[in-house]
């Protein structure tokens, strides 16, 4: 089985990076529109000579073994177009990321609670660092990975909301504070921190809480939203009868 993810971990430089990543992101792409993302200033001519190396490049570090007589299977190349082939030997974490919230969607709408947190949680497990780092110099790409990394932002705080409903406020703690690590200014996730050391009845930790995110939200020059203020109130009550 081919786990591209491993493949990019393995190697940086590997030839065809750019182009695995397009394609990812794509799926099937026009050989002139890969040109154009990853040649952009290049003269058309040289721009497909760069694309049949690069692409030669590619198939053979997807299938080093695979004798030079046979088709390649993974990447699929007609006249005009290159595509990711769809098979169970094809294993993309990005797929597999926006096939499970799709279907967290569905069970949300279904009212299946059990599955739409299954779904969720093993979305957000294959969340280990940002989305196709390699598209960054691709401005024109920039929007999909954008979008894949705002709803697994997204879902991580939701699952995190779902696990502080049944009182498992240390994962939820945690799920704050793997959104938060990555953007510290996301107001939705500092609620979640601050509930989850509420919930956890640590004075000290929800005191902490506050602070940070009123720091982050001072540096923006914004104040709490409505819901952040019923949770800030709520918060102080708590830490008053505590004292």
């Amino acid at each position: 089985m081919l786990d591209l993810a491993r493949i990019e971990r393995r190697g940086r430089n590997l030839p065809g990076q750019l182009l695995l990543s397009v394609l990812v992101a794509e799926r099937s792409v026009a050989r002139e529109r890969a040109i154009e993302l990853i040649w952009p200033d290049q003269e058309p001519s040289k721009g497909r000579a760069n694309l049949r190396v690069t692409l030669a490049h590619l198939q053979s570090a997807l299938e080093p073994e695979r004798r030079r007589d046979l088709p390649p299977y993974f990447v699929r190349a007609t006249t005009a177009h290159l595509s990711l082939a769809s098979s169970p030997d094809l294993v993309v974490d990005l797929w597999d990321v926006e096939r499970l919230l799709a279907e967290a969607d569905d069970a949300a709408s279904a009212g299946e609670a059990a599955t739409r947190a299954a779904c969720l949680s093993a979305a957000v497990g294959r969340w280990r660092s940002r989305a196709l780092p390699d598209l960054d110099g691709v401005a024109e790409l920039s929007p999909v990975v954008e979008h894949v990394e705002r709803r697994l932002v997204a879902a991580t705080l939701t699952l995190g909301e779902i696990e502080l409903v049944g009182d498992a406020a240390g994962r939820a703690s945690a799920r704050a504070e793997r959104v938060l690590a990555a953007d510290p200014y996301d107001e939705r996730a500092h609620r979640l921190a601050i509930a989850a050391r509420l919930q956890a009845g640590d004075r000290t930790a929800t005191t902490a809480a506050i602070d940070r995110m009123r720091e982050a939200l001072g540096e923006l020059g914004v104040g709490p939203d409505e819901r952040t203020q019923v949770l800030l109130r709520q918060a102080d009550h708590a830490q008053q009868a505590l004292v």
